[in-house]
């Protein structure tokens, strides 16, 4: 029995969980989804922190939350960021300070704009289903290539929540691929056949009847909704009582949006729903000039994507304060008199009702959402009016077909209330067809599905994200007149603003020729540049240093449309590029019919709050003090608490005892870093210390052989390092060689000896293979030894190094006969690396900390 206060359909959610079922949920708008998917999670995360018997319990003590827009992922973390202190607190835990000593946070964001967990090292990380698709497939967009191997074991053993399941893009709208049909195939690969690798919710208010009967079918899951029956005679049924007298009658207009008739219709609040952002300032003006015109003191203010974040938030937290549940009292309303105009960004997250909501029609699920934030709180009545799109606007970013369909429903039942049975008709009229055409490509093309979800995770192919998660990208755009000069390190750290580079490539001539005209900054002046990353400065991909130094980056003038597309983020000369508090970021290509203003916008950088990554320097380190630090990482950082959940579903899948997954893990920290025992990798340790001595002083002496780190400041120590020789040698695909033989006599398993090499091999870079020529020092097999007697603990390995080779003399590379090559005829297996991988880059990282 939880503390939590629960609903009857989110008991239903949480029973279900914890008794180890997968659940599509189908509630209508406002009902409280999240806490329901979210309440099984806490209530096992307060009652479970630290518990050696974690592995018994329904549920593992991670959780990923994906939603579809950046803008919903902000809402929630903001809602759910203090969720530790609310469980210290009413369950007398200290889950906090749990995630606090070891530099971590309970509860983080992951999104393009706020990439606060790029490793998804938080208990509860909110994120966009980009973000995690792209974790899954092995192309995390917060990492780089070299560490691309490290966020799959991060979704493998989650509890995953994948909310507003009906707005994850399609390729195109429609087709086999797409975020939504990924997160299906991702959904049952980790859970098909009992699995249950990761138990998860998914849900929306929108499924069709037939899309939600066929999910459960093909995810082997439970449905769990809102019965329209009473379960006793005479008794009001569960949706009537979330419904509690709330009325929302539908009018079907036969004539584009007007200010005018919006300003004829309002009664208090409005709310008005445009599908772009260009037409929602355009709409802002017209309403401005017409309530300009009437006299009438209507307080008016416009919400969309292009808002920096602290504008953003002051604007939903003012329609917080004018529209939520504090401004009403059953249906009197005691709020300002307001008009909101705003984009697709009201349609999930905010709590907010308003009387009156206009629309610009878009498909029946859309529809639906924007509705929600009409007539939303009990004894509330309200009207909603639908409206086409004037001749000659696109329908874009929706389909015209879905968004005519959906007029045509609605004309059904134009000037009657709609509840959520009307809804679920409508839904089902505009959308079965579509659903019933998504299944049948899936299944059709399931087979190629899952082999381009293989090649992102054995190859790290970052081009599979157009196919497999989201095809018409937004590109972040900065503003700013010298990027070269200030903006070096983490340019998504500053302001800024995502549009559709097809959209720019549209508009590129226009504001080149207007550009001509303005040039602010002189004729010289780029108009545009885009960033890239400074090869000159990436260390060799086999060594640690790099994943503890800021990589710098460039800018490149942006000459041709043609780049756009490919730019992963650009900055835009204040000659083309502006920004105000009441319309936002916006373009000089004339579109809309405003001055120029004469004080240019430069973005600025964000201050996100919470400790930033330090890159602290590192210390010289001995060889056993570095593997003790990784086994006191893993044993104290919660990563042995986080693995007994997958290693308790993946060990007997794999035949494996119980257990072995958590000795594979130490044995790979055992022998992780052999390799550094070589000649070469200590003669050069050596000499770089001597070479800082003589530039720095006799703090710097070598003292801590044989080494496994030595002092490195990237500050002081980068310029000293770029013409140093000898070269650092590799070690980590050497260690894996040298290692073999040992990891086989103790792990008693080809299959989890294979994964060990491989995450041994590949715990610095992703795709490393090669190795080249080692001889170890003449005393490396003690302190091999040694090391593997700590990380055996009770167990006492039984260690023969008399197959412990000498040196490698000749180079080649491992193949997979001797370590795992992720590929989808050792599904399995290749989930059992990522598992192992994961926790050895990570306590490798942590050990710092544990010294």
């Amino acid at each position: 029995m939880t503390k939590l206060k629960l609903r009857p359909f989110q008991q239903r959610v949480f029973q279900e969980v914890l008794q180890g079922r997968n659940v599509i949920l189908q509630a209508p708008t406002g009902a409280g989804k999240t806490k329901a998917a979210l309440a099984p999670f806490i209530d096992q995360l307060a009652k479970h922190v630290g518990d050696p018997f974690a592995s018994l319990y329904p549920l593992p003590i991670t959780c990923r939350y994906a939603v579809p827009l950046r803008v919903l992922a902000s809402q929630f973390f903001q809602d759910f960021k203090s969720i530790g202190q609310a469980i210290d607190t009413h369950w007398s835990t200290q889950v906090e300070q749990t995630y606090a000593k070891f530099d971590q946070r309970l509860v983080q964001i992951q999104t393009g704009e706020q990439p606060d967990d790029p490793q998804l090292e938080s208990a509860l990380t909110f994120c966009t289903i980009d973000q995690l698709l792209a974790s899954f497939l092995g192309i995390p967009y917060g990492l780089g290539t070299r560490r691309a191997n490290l966020n799959v074991g991060a979704v493998l053993g989650s509890y995953l929540v994948l909310d507003e399941f009906h707005l994850y893009p399609l390729r195109d709208g429609r087709g086999s691929f797409g975020a939504r049909t990924t997160a299906l195939e991702m959904l049952r690969m980790l859970n098909g056949g009992g699995k249950r690798l990761a138990p998860f919710v998914l849900m929306t208010a929108t499924f069709s009847s037939h899309l939600l009967a066929d999910l459960a079918n093909l995810l082997d899951a439970v449905i769990v909704d809102v019965p329209d029956t009473p379960v006793r005679a005479g008794e009001p049924s569960e949706l009537e009582q979330l419904n509690n007298g709330r009325e929302r009658r539908f009018g079907v207009q036969t004539g584009p949006m007007r200010a005018k008739m919006i300003v004829e219709r309002h009664n208090g609040c409005s709310l008005v729903v445009c599908n772009t952002v260009l037409r929602a300032q355009q709409m802002f003006l017209d309403l401005q000039q017409e309530l300009r015109q009437s006299g009438q003191s209507t307080e008016l203010l416009l919400l969309h994507s292009r808002f920096t974040d602290e504008h953003r938030k002051d604007k939903q937290q003012r329609l917080q304060t004018a529209l939520g549940k504090d401004a009403w009292n059953g249906d009197e309303y005691y709020g300002p008199d307001i008009i909101a105009v705003a984009t697709q960004v009201v349609e999930v997250g905010l709590d907010i009702s308003v009387r009156t909501l206009h629309s610009e029609i878009a498909p029946a699920s859309s529809i639906i959402q924007r509705a929600g934030r009409c007539a939303r709180f009990a004894q509330q009545h309200g009207q909603v009016y639908l409206y086409p799109l004037a001749e000659g606007e696109r329908y874009a970013p929706y389909d015209r077909e879905r968004s005519e369909a959906t007029l045509d429903a609605f004309r059904q039942f134009d000037g009657q209330q709609v509840s959520f049975i009307e809804e679920q008709h409508i839904i089902d009229a505009v959308h079965t067809n579509e659903d019933r055409a998504l299944l049948e490509a899936f299944y059709k093309n399931q087979g190629l599905l899952h082999d381009k979800i293989f090649r992102g995770m054995g190859q790290h192919d970052r081009s599979i994200a157009s196919e497999l998660i989201r095809y018409v990208q937004q590109v972040p755009l900065l503003v700013h007149p010298n990027p070269n000069g200030i903006i070096t390190e983490r340019p998504w750290d500053w302001q800024s603003f995502s549009l559709s580079p097809y959209s720019l490539r549209a508009r590129w001539d226009d504001l080149q020729e207007i550009a001509q005209t303005v040039r602010a900054f002189g004729d010289e002046h780029p108009i545009a540049w885009e960033a890239r990353l400074d090869e000159s400065d990436i260390r060799g991909s086999d060594h640690d240093q790099g994943e503890r130094v800021p990589a710098r980056y460039l800018w490149d003038p942006l000459n041709s449309r043609e780049r756009i597309a490919s730019a992963f983020i650009i900055a835009l000369s204040p000659d083309i590029a502006t920004y105000d508090t009441q319309l936002g970021f916006r373009l000089n290509d004339k579109r809309l019919p405003l001055p120029w203003p004469d004080t240019p916008f430069i973005s600025t950088k964000l201050d996100r709050g919470g400790k930033k990554k330090s890159f602290a320097p590192y210390r010289q380190e001995t060889y056993a003090e570095h593997i003790r630090g990784l086994l006191n990482a893993y044993y104290h950082s919660r990563l042995r608490d986080e693995l007994r959940y997958i290693a308790s579903r993946l060990e007997p899948v794999l035949n494996l005892p119980n257990g072995s997954i958590d000795r594979a893990v130490r044995l790979a920290i055992a022998c992780h870093d052999i390799g550094k025992l070589g000649e070469g990798w200590q003669r050069w340790a050596y000499a770089w210390q001597e070479q800082l001595t003589q530039a720095f002083g006799e703090i710097y002496a070598p003292q801590k052989a044989p080494f496994a780190h030595t002092d490195y400041d990237w500050k002081l120590h980068r310029e000293l390092e770029r013409g140093f020789k000898p070269a650092r040698p590799y070690h980590a695909c050497e260690g894996a060689y040298l290692a073999a033989d040992i990891i086989e006599d103790i792990a008693h398993d080809e299959c989890i000896a294979r994964a060990i090499t491989a995450a041994i091999a590949r715990h610095h870079a992703a795709g490393s293979s090669e190795y080249q020529t080692i001889r170890l020092i003449p005393e490396a097999g003690r302190y091999i030894e040694e090391m593997l007697d700590e990380a055996s603990g009770a167990e006492r390995w039984s260690v023969d190094l008399s197959s412990l080779p000498e040196a490698i003399n000749r180079a080649d590379k491992l193949d997979s006969d001797s370590m795992t090559l992720p590929r989808k005829q050792i599904e399995l297996e290749t989930w059992l690396y990522f598992v192992i991988v994961r926790a050895l880059r990570l306590a490798d990282i942590r050990s710092f900390v544990f010294k």
